[in-house]
């Protein structure tokens, strides 16, 4: 067994040696928590990690077979359907199955990227693990960047699928699955995000049935029998993913951590989470995330070995998961993706005008002008919401507000900068509004922000899990209308209309979005400079050529005299800890 380190993971980690070079070879896993279930009489064996969402489904498809645990789930359906087994799983679980007979070893990641595995190969042997970590602590693999990654990383994006910041070290993307036999691994994707056909239903209240009756099958298959906790702003998100769980999950006990900053009203979300915990009767714990801003750790930013990313509110989210440490359930629950699913800058105004529906477009940007939250003018508004996305979705080459490497990025790496990311799809049969929702779905930030917080989590003993992730309901959002997320400035159209009379009108009817970029600006601008200099002096990341220190400086003292609200030289902050403290 190989020695781990960090503080208290414990998720079961998974490592495996492959001799490439050995057509007899047969993987030895070694575990650390849940071992690998052997069916009887058999040297096959499955290891899981995650949790299988339509077990009940499942489980009568299997009738006549004895499956207590998810790995027998998962033994029974590949008995059945071979590697198609993976099309039948919904939820988090990734597994691996060795196949005595066949002599193949198969791997699959879960189809959003909550658990990951990772994998290099040194001397003719395949090393896999779902922990990065202990691939590092092996201590045969060279510890260098991967530069495509770190430069992705400046400019505030995640690296390219199957990429991580090792340039030795890749990963099975989501939704991918890898079979190993003899001295030939091989790869394949069983999902992934694509347009769906157009949901064509004839009335709002329609569409809202259809998403409360999808919202609340995924509640009920999500949340556990017993204790479970939630994250619970003011907002639609959390709060339909509360009241969703309330009513389909009778057997839970659901409790709420509330964020509160009554320092900083203009942050303050905690009166309307405090109302909807009384209207769905959940009881509430309070953290006081204006006391908890960046850098409020007295080391301050501490990045994982794993990878750069430090997230702007990882302590308010860490004190978070601490919380839940020695109580009876470590599972917490998020709302995280709505805006991706159902809200974000995706207007129905470009699709509106080319499918011929102008009275309808002039009715709703005439409510639209005198409620803007922004106060955009017509002519702002036909610019940012009519011709910019017709643009982005029509003319692939045009790429006016995508992110450009940073000034402080020097050459040749800002010739690395990753132009792919953040381009649309080319889907120019789609309505541009369509396109927007296809782009934003599949951006790979999404999976590595999933990733990167349940890496925080599982550090804590914590379990967190993403309902509104669910394959479901990124398929059901991208099947939907722009007219069902966004309509007269309005976003969330069918999420508000499918939570009416469930959760409060005031949190239903509410224009305005609170943000807490209060917190942010506490810590960067005003408590925390003295933590922010030293980063940017005699810097690792310069002396590796990625960065010019002057003009990084430059754009932090931008900010600080108030000259720019652009934060993006925070990456570059995360990334100068990690070579610091790893490298």
């Amino acid at each position: 067994m190989n020695q781990r380190t960090g503080d208290n993971f414990n998720s079961p980690v998974l490592l495996l040696c492959w001799d490439l070079t050995n057509r007899e070879a047969q993987p030895e896993p070694d575990v650390d928590g849940a071992a690998p279930w052997h069916p009887p009489s058999s040297e096959d064996w499955v290891w899981t990690a995650g949790y299988i969402a339509n077990r009940s489904e499942l489980l009568n498809q299997l009738a006549g077979h004895e499956a207590i645990d998810d790995r027998q789930i998962v033994y029974h359906l590949y008995c059945r359907q071979g590697i198609r087994a993976t099309t039948s799983i919904a939820g988090t679980l990734a597994w691996v199955l060795w196949d005595s007979q066949r002599r193949e070893l198969i791997l699959t990641r879960d189809r959003i990227g909550n658990h990951n595995f990772y994998f290099a190969t040194l001397n003719g042997k395949l090393w896999v693990t779902n922990r990065l970590e202990t691939l590092l602590e092996l201590e045969i693999f060279p510890r260098t960047p991967n530069p495509r990654s770190v430069v992705a990383h400046i400019t505030g994006h995640a690296p390219l699928v199957g990429e991580t910041f090792y340039d030795t070290i890749r990963e099975l993307a989501p939704g991918s699955w890898m079979r190993i036999q003899g001295h030939k691994p091989e790869t394949g994707r069983y999902w992934q995000i694509e347009a769906q056909p157009v949901l064509k239903l004839a009335s709002d209240e329609d569409y809202a049935r259809a998403l409360w009756e999808l919202l609340f099958r995924l509640a009920a298959e999500c949340a556990p029998a017993g204790q479970a906790y939630i994250t619970l702003s003011g907002g639609i998100d959390s709060t339909s993913l509360a009241a969703a769980i309330r009513h389909a999950a009778p057997n839970t006990s659901l409790s709420a951590f509330c964020w509160s900053a009554p320092e900083l009203p203009e942050a303050d979300e905690s009166s309307d989470s405090a109302e909807v915990c009384r209207f769905l009767d959940i009881p509430s714990e309070e953290i006081r995330a204006d006391l908890l801003w960046p850098l409020s750790r007295p080391d301050g930013i501490h990045t994982p070995a794993t990878m750069p990313f430090y997230a702007y509110y990882s302590e308010l989210i860490d004190e978070t998961f601490k919380r839940l440490q020695g109580r009876s359930s470590n599972i917490l629950l998020t709302g995280m993706s709505g805006d991706h699913l159902f809200g974000g800058n995706v207007f129905a105004y470009p699709d509106l005008l080319l499918s011929g529906r102008w009275a309808e477009l002039t009715r709703q940007m005439r409510y639209h002008l005198p409620r803007s939250a922004t106060g955009l003018s017509l002519f702002q508004i036909i610019r940012r919401m009519i011709l910019t996305p017709i643009r982005e979705a029509y003319l692939p080459g045009w790429r006016a507000g995508a992110a450009l490497p940073a000034p402080w990025l020097r050459p040749p790496f800002t010739e690395l900068f990753p132009t792919e990311i953040g381009r649309p799809p080319d889907r120019r049969w789609m309505l541009p509004g369509r396109v927007g929702r296809l782009r934003m779905l599949s951006h790979p930030s999404l999976p590595r922000q999933v990733e990167a917080m349940n890496q925080l989590a599982a550090r804590r003993g914590v379990e967190f899990r993403h309902p509104l992730l669910d394959h479901r309901l990124i398929e059901f959002a991208l099947s939907l209308p722009t007219d069902q997320t966004f309509r007269a400035s309005q976003r969330k159209i069918i999420l508000r209309n499918a939570m009416r009379g469930l959760l409060p009108d005031k949190v239903l009817d509410r224009w305005t979005k609170i943000y807490p970029t209060a917190i942010l600006h506490r810590g960067l601008r005003e408590r925390e400079q003295a933590k922010v200099w030293p980063l940017m002096s005699h810097m690792r990341a310069a002396e590796m050529g990625f960065v010019d220190e002057r003009k990084l400086r430059g754009a932090y003292q931008d900010y600080l005299d108030g000259k720019t609200e652009d934060t993006l030289f925070w990456h570059t902050l995360t990334l100068e800890d990690w070579l610091r403290r790893w490298f």
